[in-house]
């Protein structure tokens, strides 16, 4: 459960929506039919094999995949550090990473061009995004914000805070980007409507009564479907909740009566393929898994579940990129890989990677990259700092660097769409923190510009799709 302190203070909730930057930027009115209109994502936008690096300017086997390139989920990877040098010299390992802002770039290994230094990591022709961020505020209200991914830099949006005597626990954005989804303590689900510029209104467009206190959500990778843990307190019952989402209104309607658990749900996550979800608990151990029905999106529990009850207990969960891994920060940061046909978690080691961890039992202090090759993990109770973790083919982690990274009091954190840069929520004065992410080893850098010294209780970090 969130703790209660005397003071006012806020729960921030990062939600970024990718918006290219020749977005309307006076568009102040409440329109989720029409952003991302022009969001430049052709290949030929950004990063295109000519202009990032094909197979011919010396990409190495893992970096040369041309012909991948141009979603917008996983482009950007061009001239990654595995990729070979440049046709004029630049080096791969620190140039050519056309792309990298999810605008089409192709998987290439190495930029034609052979940019030196950190202008190289563009790559050519690169398009870096606004990307719209949002963080609500316990007692505090919702802020909106863009960040630049080029440069990292985080601009407040005009009508910004709203909704100052909001409690808001945990916030996500629709896959569409018209939404942005806010749990609140008063026992609701608050939708307020996205604008093409990334304002908000100043009260909610609507409100979705929950059975019991909500500390978090989620949804699913198609945008189809909303979930709600919904903590019990003795009078009302713990459950997980199911909602299908209007694509045009954005309104809830309640899939199935809510699922009521034993354990409180503490953490919602699921799985890329939307087969699974999985519910860390705050009053049992264990975390609990439950399969998702294709065609209605109700859940019903494994009967091995749950799993890992003997050394988990509540924390952050997130799943791995390609859907393979589970990892958790209850108790330990912990691994487990899942079994595609089953949803089965098997622990991929005897011993937690690290029980230097911690935060609240609902805090998102767990964050991998887009790309799956990075996680991230925050102490917020002892030491404040922030640890990553380079991601092996199986699943097991090994650290990025020497000492972790020092910073305020890290509640959360995320890793915005670009895979360039990862926010720390601080539970202190310092604010929001940001930091660059080297995309060949992991490594983070505090941005001269951080932090923002935007204040906030139990700040949660959580990125759109």
């Amino acid at each position: 459960m969130k703790r209660v302190v005397a003071v006012v203070g806020s729960i921030a909730a990062f939600v970024v929506v990718g918006a290219c930057s020749s977005s309307n930027s006076s568009d102040d009115a409440a329109a989720p039919g029409n952003r991302g209109g022009n969001s430049g994502s052709s290949a030929n936008a950004a990063g295109n094999a000519n202009a990032a690096g094909s197979a011919n300017a010396g990409s190495s086997a893992k970096g040369g995949n041309s012909a991948s390139g141009g979603s917008a989920p996983s482009a950007g990877n061009a001239g990654n550090a595995s990729g070979g040098s440049s046709n004029s010299g630049g080096a791969g390992a620190s140039n050519g990473d056309a792309g990298m802002t999810s605008n089409g770039g192709a998987d290439a290994g190495s930029s034609n061009t052979g940019d030196a230094g950190a202008a190289g990591e563009a790559g050519a022709n690169a398009e870096f995004k606004a990307e719209f961020m949002y963080v609500p505020m316990y007692l505090g209200g919702i802020f909106a914000y863009s960040l630049d991914s080029g440069s990292g830099k985080l601009t407040e949006l005009s009508g910004s805070p709203v909704r100052p005597q909001g409690h808001a626990n945990d916030a996500r954005v629709d896959a569409a980007g018209h939404f942005l989804y806010v749990a609140n303590d008063a026992n609701s689900i608050d939708a307020y409507a996205i604008a093409t510029n990334g304002s908000l209104p100043s009260a909610p467009s609507f409100s979705h009564a929950t059975s019991a206190r909500p500390p978090t959500l989620t949804i699913d990778s198609t945008g189809r479907r909303l979930y709600v843990a919904c903590e019990g307190d003795g009078t009302t019952v713990s459950a997980i909740e199911a909602y299908a989402i209007d694509a045009q209104s954005g309104t809830l309607s309640a899939i199935a009566p809510p699922l009521a658990i034993h354990g409180a749900p503490s953490y919602l996550a699921l799985d890329q393929s939307g087969h699974f979800l999985y519910a860390s608990q705050s009053s049992e151990t264990g975390i609990r898994a439950f399969s998702v029905d294709p065609t209605s999106g109700a859940l019903t529990e494994l009967g091995t579940s749950p799993f890992a009850a003997e050394f988990v207990f509540s924390g952050a969960l997130v799943v791995s990129p390609n859907g393979k891994y589970l990892y958790s920060s209850g108790n330990g940061l912990n691994g487990f890989a899942i079994e595609s046909d089953s949803g089965k978690l098997d622990r991929l080691q005897d011993t937690a990677f690290t029980t230097d961890i911690s935060s609240d039992p609902s805090a998102t202090n767990l964050a991998t990259d887009p790309r799956g090759r990075f996680l991230y993990v925050t102490q917020f109770n002892i030491g404040h700092h922030v640890f990553g973790f380079s991601i092996g083919d199986d699943g097991k982690l090994t650290p990025t660097q020497g000492p972790a990274v020092a910073t305020g009091a890290p509640y959360a954190a995320a890793v915005d769409p670009s895979g360039r840069f990862l926010l720390v929520g601080n539970d202190d004065p310092s604010g929001l923190s940001t930091f660059s992410l080297a995309r060949d080893t992991g490594k983070l850098k505090e941005l001269g510009s951080s932090p923002n010294n935007r204040s906030g209780l139990q700040p949660e970090v959580v990125f759109a799709p």
